[in-house]
């Protein structure tokens, strides 16, 4: 019902918010025929981004164009049942492309056996994992959030996650010794050793402050983003601090 009114991209994003980010204040502006989100403002944010978000939705409607609503567009209060995420975009990379080389000697020690590299789009996701990134921005003042990493798993499971996102099912598939959420580890490459057809995902992670994990985290405590074993591997807790990049398909 919400997609029907408000759009794929803003159901999509309230569908997806993870249940320790409850409850969760989205700021909708409606101009130029369409609905955009002006911020989504988080159950455990501190007070101080809280305010700056809320005073930046209300510049956006101020400063508002009053045209009439050509879609005669009427928002009504609606459940969650029936909301689904939209799947993501394979863009296939050319092997003779210097983007396909980059990838490829950036994160396999056997280039020879990468079978296929594909780019993942996804703008309700990319939209999604900017707004949580510009939040942890703003926390940090100017201390770097994000890094590349890979996360290695069977062809179906990365289906799934294309089509799907990082669901709770997946965490700590590769343990859970530094928390209870997705782990990525510190290598930047690997040398797979196992035959027959395997991906890995290249993923934009929000590992933001981090602080030292241990299993019995099931979130990350107050003021922090990520937990770490302090060698290079974080543990994330929630799927909108991850953008899938790319499919590394390989034998």
């Amino acid at each position: 019902m919400l997609r029907l009114h408000a759009g794929d991209s803003i159901a999509g994003l309230v569908a997806s918010s993870p249940v320790d980010l409850h409850p969760l204040l989205v700021c909708l502006v409606f101009q130029n025929g369409r609905i955009e989100v002006a911020s989504t403002i988080e159950g455990n944010m501190p007070i101080d981004l809280t305010l700056k978000l809320l005073i930046n939705a209300r510049d956006v409607f101020d400063s508002r164009n009053e045209e009439p609503d050509p879609t005669n567009l009427q928002l009504t209060i609606v459940s969650g049942e029936g909301w689904t995420m939209s799947e993501s975009l394979l863009i296939p990379i050319m092997r003779d492309t210097e983007e396909f080389r980059r990838i490829a000697n950036e994160f396999m020690q056997n280039t020879e056996r990468i079978v296929s590299i594909d780019r993942v789009e996804n703008p309700m996701w990319l939209a999604q994992f900017l707004n949580n990134k510009e939040s942890i921005d703003a926390r940090l003042d100017g201390i770097e959030s994000e890094r590349l990493f890979v996360f290695t798993c069977s062809p179906s499971t990365a289906r799934q996650i294309l089509k799907k996102g990082f669901s709770d099912r997946l965490k700590s598939i590769h343990g859970r010794q530094y928390g209870y959420g997705f782990y990525f580890p510190s290598f930047s490459s690997f040398n797979p050793t196992q035959n027959g057809e395997q991906t890995t995902l290249v993923c934009r992670v929000l590992v933001g402050r981090s602080c030292l994990g241990h299993w019995t985290m099931e979130t990350c405590p107050s003021g922090y983003d990520s937990t770490t074993n302090e060698s290079g591997t974080y543990v994330v807790y929630s799927n909108r601090h991850i953008l899938p990049k790319y499919l590394i398909t390989f034998r």
